[in-house]
């Protein structure tokens, strides 16, 4: 069968054409009735959406394959590090599974409306909880502002409305800093240890193992963090905050070793460093490998309501 051309000019097709041919028979009236105005501006605006969708769906795309390729140059610089101060197993720091997070992370919904426009991804925080990106238009270039994940109750409890982290909305919204940190890896408060042990001598063996562990902790993060500068400033707005990815300036360089406790095998080290209207106590568990130690497991101190010696 022949393609058929169209010719929007022909009198079937064309009412001012057909008046003009009176010869060629119009289609019905119903079949050339033409469109309101309303009927127009729906079908323009709905062909509008898709588009920005497609749009919107290529952008996000592409900030996955970027923060992948990001997290991957970031980890070759972290490994090295890592191997001189840490045991393999220990999970404090490592970023363990980022890279395929990252790969993991698929669209679900795209939203676009008058005032926003809202990506719904799945595959980045287990166990399936959702992220939602608030996506801003700057005239042909898309950024992202915000950035969002289901509340943690919806999965604990499967009912947010009572939830202070998300006020009831389902969502979490991490430019108000309402991160949350899993109760294992938090230990019991210790404020009535604390003056004990400031006025306890410490190791300077251990100490001396800290402070260059801190010091290149210091030189790695500068460089983990220029990688993820230049990341961010091309698919992230200004305004837009992320305390939940990890790459954020911190004071860890002013980390200092309050007490240590050393047996010829593991030791435990206690440190502070001044943080955001609180210090943060740390506890370090070391094990002694051959002159040196390694790192296997760091707990920080829990505070709040909840939390009891």
């Amino acid at each position: 069968m022949s393609q058929t051309s169209f010719n929007l000019n022909h009198p079937t097709w064309n009412r001012e054409a057909a008046d003009e041919n009176p010869g060629v028979p119009p289609i019905s009236r119903c079949h050339r009735r033409t469109r309101s105005p309303l009927t127009v501006f729906l079908v323009r605006r709905t062909l509008g959406h898709v588009k920005e969708e497609e749009e919107i769906e290529q952008f996000m795309r592409e900030y996955f394959r970027a923060r992948t390729a990001t997290f991957e140059a970031i980890s070759r610089i972290r490994q090295p590090f890592r191997n001189r101060y840490y045991d393999a197993e220990c999970l404090w720091g490592s970023h363990r599974g980022e890279v395929e997070r990252s790969e993991s992370e698929r669209i679900v919904n795209i939203n676009c409306s008058s005032t926003e426009r809202l990506v719904v991804t799945t595959g980045f925080f287990p166990p399936s909880r959702r992220t939602r990106y608030h996506v801003k238009r700057l005239g042909e270039v898309c950024l992202i502002h915000q950035v969002d994940t289901q509340c943690i109750h919806l999965f604990s409890k499967g009912d947010p409305a009572d939830c202070l982290d998300c006020g009831g909305s389902s969502w979490q919204n991490y430019n108000r800093h309402l991160e949350r940190m899993p109760p294992s890896d938090r230990v019991p408060s210790i404020s009535n240890l604390k003056a004990l042990w400031e006025s306890t001598p410490c190791d300077p063996d251990v100490v001396r193992f800290m402070d260059r562990h801190c010091t290149e902790r210091a030189a790695v993060r500068q460089k983990e963090l220029q990688l993820y500068s230049q990341f961010t400033s091309h698919f992230h707005s200004s305004d837009c905050d992320q305390p939940w990815s990890g790459y954020r300036a911190g004071k860890t360089e002013t980390e200092s070793v309050v007490n240590t406790k050393v047996t010829p095998t593991w030791a435990r080290v206690i440190t502070k460093s001044p943080g955001d209207g609180r210090e943060f106590w740390l506890r370090y568990n070391l094990r002694r490998v051959g002159e040196t130690w390694l790192i296997i497991q760091v707990d920080l101190e829990a505070t709040g309501p909840d939390c009891k010696p």
